[in-house]
């Protein structure tokens, strides 16, 4: 089978190719798993400038297409600001234009789009403007309600499958009328693999590991920390975090005044990566506070 997969802006900050979000990793080991199967896949995605660049799990001899990006990131690319909203309606119709003719041209068997909300808008708006071949979306999550949901219960409609993760989002889709297939994606990434063979000590960590914000639930994860380090001396209370605009207030002042909490901050320094804070780690905490 011929399977084209669209993934919005793979290319990342330079410097972040081994930081990769799993929004990103997810696709990219489908599209492994895919050609291991025998399967003939390509890979659609948005163009990029020079200061940017591919993650590390991008196969190398993958056949990419790019396409143009119709939405107005803000400033989320550069992890300045959040996620902006709008649409350039110019860009959309390239963009749409673009991916019917790549399909038609490379004669793709299936359009597996992995995205969030308005990808799977993408996904039905592909469908109206004469994309022949049947359309799937696995989706990382479910935002609703949904702004204009006139036109977008309408788009939802024009696609072929939606696949998730969770029985939490599964369950969110359903409510909304969208049928849906669970599929576990399942382990990742091979830490152990990923090591780079250094010495690493018994687990004797608890890891926080996500953007540092309240959403995250990065302020419980500190109080938690400042209550226990004094009770347990023995156990380091650890940050593993990207930069990000909106942080929490109080994590360093609350490091510098107990010894075994730290945090590290990407790019790590010397003799700190990921393989080893994890391998290293007891437990990760995750108190996230919204689901999607």
């Amino acid at each position: 089978m011929k399977i084209g997969v669209y993934v919005s802006v793979i290319a990342g900050q330079k410097g972040f190719e081994n930081n990769v979000s799993g929004h990103i990793q997810v696709p990219l080991r489908a599209i492994e798993e895919m050609r291991n199967a025998g399967h003939d896949v390509h890979l659609i995605t948005n163009e990029f400038g020079e200061d940017r660049s591919l993650p590390f799990c991008l196969p190398k001899d993958i056949t990419m297409h790019l396409v143009a990006d119709a939405r107005n990131r803000g400033g989320i690319l550069e992890r300045k600001g959040k996620q902006n909203h709008g649409l350039n309606v110019f860009q959309l119709k390239k963009q749409i234009s673009t991916i019917n003719r790549i399909c038609k041209e490379e004669q793709f068997d299936v359009l597996h789009l992995f995205g969030y909300n308005r990808t799977a808008h993408l996904a039905g708006g592909l469908r109206y403007f004469g994309l022949k071949i049947p359309v799937v979306v696995t989706m990382f999550g479910a935002n609703f309600p949904e702004k204009f949901s006139f036109i977008t219960k309408w788009l939802w409609n024009k696609v072929d499958a939606v696949v998730t993760a969770t029985a939490f989002a599964k369950k969110r889709f359903e409510q909304e009328g969208i049928p849906t297939t669970q599929v576990r994606h399942g382990i990742i990434r091979n830490l152990i693999e990923e090591h780079d063979g250094s010495q690493t000590e018994k687990p004797h960590r608890v890891l926080f590991w996500r953007d540092m914000t309240h959403r995250n639930g990065a302020d419980v994860a500190l109080g938690a920390y400042a209550n226990l380090a004094k009770q347990f001396p023995d156990i380091q209370f650890d940050f593993a975090v990207r930069p990000h605009w909106d942080p929490i207030e109080g994590v360093d002042e609350v490091a510098e005044a107990n010894p075994n909490i730290h945090v590290y901050r990407f790019p790590y320094e010397d003799g700190i990566t990921l393989p080893k804070l994890l391998l290293e780690s007891i437990c990760v905490v995750m108190p996230i506070r919204n689901m999607s």
